[in-house]
């Protein structure tokens, strides 16, 4: 277990106590509050934060990093900066400003046209960055032979930003606000990645605008209204999701998705259920499954950001539609929500 139990001592002076091992979990910080102290966090995962705060809470301790961020951010506005881990910016991060929130990942490249909304840069194959995505699609893509074409990184400033304010949106609120009805117990607000299968002639459209309600199958309503991710990129490899070009190859995107906190889906509803009546409050996704869910629906656009456009052909495709709420894929390594962590 990985917790770090923070809180203010009888002096006003902030302490930690960590409970980690590895030494992975890190606070550092000026020691008295009432000297306009800086505190820097360097980027750490709990295994018990929940989306509601979690971790523990002794001794007027607020929690994990996921939880003291926001509020330090309330104590000493401009002062507190998240240290980003190069993990390919994948953690969950209350951001203290909104240019730290919508920083460009480390890993983009420059871009070439800025004239122009979104690039591509085609990843060389057995690096570290495609290697990834390529583990990912092959937890479950096993019995298809999926050949991979090409891995593209979309890079889409405007998009990619308007994704990381509303994943900051939903992690502040969580952290700080404690909504009731927490249903997401997986230690991250964030997938990395969930699928999603496509003609090939819309990808340029989604790459440029996002993706659109208005791009979706009329018959994609069984767990709502909303813009579907596939868990398993089997799924998405579907030829009905993916159909082939005409040169026979088919069309994915590798999305990270902002998941929030999940109802359950029902087919036709144009949004997820309440969450809190009181502030009126809705849900953040509907899910096939509750407790493994396997398809997601997202009913915002800034959720979702294409990070990766796969390129494949298969030499054995399914022969029938998949079935959803298959159990989370076990083969290879294993699946983990965040297929970027450590």
């Amino acid at each position: 277990m990985m917790t770090n139990l923070c809180g203010w001592d009888h002096d006003g002076e902030f302490y930690s106590r960590e409970r980690d091992s590895k030494k992975q979990n890190v606070f550092g910080w000026k020691k008295n509050k009432s000297e306009g102290a800086t505190m820097t966090i360097y980027n750490s995962i709990c295994a018990t934060h929940s989306c509601a705060g979690g971790g523990d809470n002794v001794d007027g301790g607020f929690g994990c990093w996921g939880c003291i961020t926001p509020l330090m951010c309330r104590i000493w506005p401009g002062t507190v900066r998240t240290a980003w881990a190069d993990r390919y910016g994948s953690a969950d991060v209350a951001t203290a400003t909104a240019d730290e929130a919508s920083a460009l990942p480390s890993y983009w490249d420059e871009v070439k046209d800025p004239s122009s909304t979104v690039e591509y840069f085609p990843l060389e194959p057995g690096t570290e960055e495609p290697g990834r995505v390529y583990d990912a699609i092959s937890l479950s893509t096993g019995p298809l032979e999926l050949r991979i074409h090409s891995i593209e990184r979309v890079q889409n400033i405007g998009l990619w930003q308007a994704y990381c304010a509303k994943k900051s949106e939903i992690v502040q609120r969580e952290a700080s606000r404690r909504p009731p009805n927490v249903t997401n117990h997986s230690g991250t607000l964030e997938r990395n990645w969930v699928f999603h299968g496509l003609e090939s002639e819309m990808a340029d459209k989604v790459a440029q605008l996002g993706f659109n309600r208005a791009f979706c199958g009329e018959n994609a309503v069984l767990y709502g209204k909303g813009v579907y991710f596939a868990r398993d990129a089997y799924y998405s490899a579907f030829p009905l999701y993916s159909p082939p070009d005409a040169g026979g190859v088919q069309t994915m995107f590798a999305v990270r998705l902002a998941v929030g906190n999940w109802s359950q889906g029902v087919r036709g509803a144009p949004t997820p259920a309440v969450r809190d009546s009181a502030r009126g409050l809705l849900y953040d996704t509907t899910v096939d499954s509750m407790d493994d869910p396997s398809i997601f629906v997202a009913y915002h656009s800034a959720q979702c950001y294409p990070e990766y456009r796969v390129r494949f052909t298969q030499a054995n495709p399914a022969r029938s539609h998949p079935k959803a709420g298959k159990p989370s894929p076990k083969w290879g390594k294993g699946y983990r929500p965040d297929m970027l962590a450590p």
